[in-house]
């Protein structure tokens, strides 16, 4: 569909078309039409659904043109549609459209409170295995190298998941008696995450298929949204559990995991995950950065490293074993005192 017939369809709303066609060509492909997107009824925008007379066209020109010319959206409502969204290649879509019109400013975030899922959306035909009964062997077969990298890709959606729903869950909070807010750049950095994650997804999705297979084909763990679910109540729990040791810990096997890659010849996939591993410093150094913030936003005679430990002690469940990577963690902020 062109700008003019785009054009076409505002004017009968006697507006002029918006200038920024790059909003409204993310507009129309967020907001696609249902069977594009294969949305269920309750995931078809309220707007349309209301109006049946309007095509879905008409409506999202409208909504784009409201946007462009007279106030910003509200990050809230493509949070809410990412986080119910089962299946993993349209959540990296919407994640990848979100991220955009947040960097272009097309999007803000509402202090109002939001009420994300209790847990996001899964295709209903993933078996889903507790993380200790996960086979995936040491690299040394093709299926054992497809099952590592099935792995990590049912990591990095999860991880799509937990960037937006921290935004979602804790963005509207504000902190001591001045009720003071938490800053653009919070939101910023975990819109960020959120898009490398996606991208993330998509090369390992895209690798495994190289290979044969098919992100789904093989059991998955929900183990990273066990630890959301066991910090949903408070914003550095989540920022220390997830954000903090899970990502941080993901530096310290990934190193092995691309040497098996390597030692077995696959040098496609270890280039692929040495790249994850690059980007994967900057989010623990986000963790970092909002954690430590927050501590002294609280109380500046805080000392966050105890309070680390003291949430470390209450909501880890399990053992951190060696080695530990500290020259990645040390780069990321991550230092061995913590």
């Amino acid at each position: 569909m062109g700008v003019g017939e785009n054009r076409m369809h505002a004017q009968e709303f006697g507006h002029e078309f918006p200038k920024n066609s790059k909003i409204i060509n993310n507009y129309l492909q967020f907001y696609g039409a249902p069977e594009t997107l294969n949305m269920s009824e309750k995931q078809i925008p309220t707007e349309l659904r209301v109006c049946e007379s309007r095509s879905i066209v008409d409506w999202a020109v409208q909504k784009c043109y409201h946007t462009a010319s007279s106030s910003k959206s509200n990050s809230i409502e493509y949070i809410q549609q990412i986080l119910n969204t089962a299946n993993p290649e349209e959540k990296v879509r919407l994640t990848q459209l979100a991220a955009t019109l947040w960097y272009e400013g097309s999007l803000t975030h509402s202090l109002s409170s939001s009420s994300p899922p209790s847990k996001p959306e899964r295709p209903k035909d993933m078996q889903v295995l507790e993380p200790r009964d996960m086979k995936l062997g040491k690299g040394g077969t093709l299926s054992s190298r497809i099952a590592i990298l099935h792995s990590l890709a049912n990591i990095e959606q999860w991880a799509i998941d937990l960037a937006w729903d921290m935004i979602a869950r804790f963005g509207s909070i504000t902190f001591g008696e001045s009720n003071e807010k938490l800053p653009q750049d919070f939101f910023t950095d975990f819109v960020r995450v959120a898009e490398d994650e996606s991208r993330h997804y998509a090369s390992l999705a895209k690798r495994i298929n190289e290979l044969g297979s098919s992100f789904g084909d093989l059991p998955v763990h929900n183990g990273l949204w066990q630890s959301a679910d066991e910090t949903a109540h408070e914003i550095k729990a989540r920022l220390a559990i997830v954000h903090m040791v899970h990502e941080a810990r993901g530096l310290d096997v990934t190193p092995s995991t691309i040497q098996k890659f390597e030692r077995n010849g696959d040098m496609e996939s270890a280039a692929l995950l040495q790249v994850i591993y690059n980007e994967e410093i900057g989010h623990v150094t986000a963790g970092m950065r909002w954690f430590k913030y927050i501590c002294e936003l609280e109380n500046p005679s805080n000392d966050p490293i105890q309070i680390f430990h003291r949430l470390v002690r209450e909501h880890f469940h399990g053992y951190l074993k060696p080695p530990f990577n500290e020259e990645a963690r040390s780069t990321a902020g991550f230092t061995p005192d913590w």
